[in-house]
């Protein structure tokens, strides 16, 4: 990665990698179940005081994925960051097809991360 980000600033607010990482589950923990998932993102996010286009792709990783110097989020994903494997569109846990098995895979992955 080409730069340390310690921190990125979402509207008003900074957060730290620890902080998306638990916005993160906390949003996928709430909509797994729902059957349109772009709408449900844009929902949760609303509801939790994040203005309407504020995150790359309603997506607290790709936020964080964007501050770095890549023209692509993706490589820089803090689920990339705990298995370099990782990819939201894998087809055994997509996250808008599957999405209680994208649950599952970050609360994995962020057990496996260094707190």
């Amino acid at each position: 990665m080409s730069k340390k980000v310690k921190r990125i600033k979402i509207g008003k607010k900074e957060y730290s990698l620890n902080d998306i990482w638990r916005l993160c589950r906390k949003m996928w923990a709430d909509i797994k179940d729902e059957s349109d998932i772009i709408r449900a993102k844009e929902k949760w996010l609303k509801k939790h005081g994040f203005e309407d286009d504020v995150l790359v792709s309603d997506c607290f990783f790709c936020e964080w994925g964007k501050t770095y110097d890549f023209n692509n989020c993706c490589d820089a994903c803090p689920g990339r960051m705990v298995n370099f494997r990782f990819v939201c569109t894998n087809k055994t846990y997509h996250y808008s097809k599957r999405p209680q098995k994208f649950e599952v895979a970050i609360t994995a992955l962020d057990l496996k991360r260094v707190h």
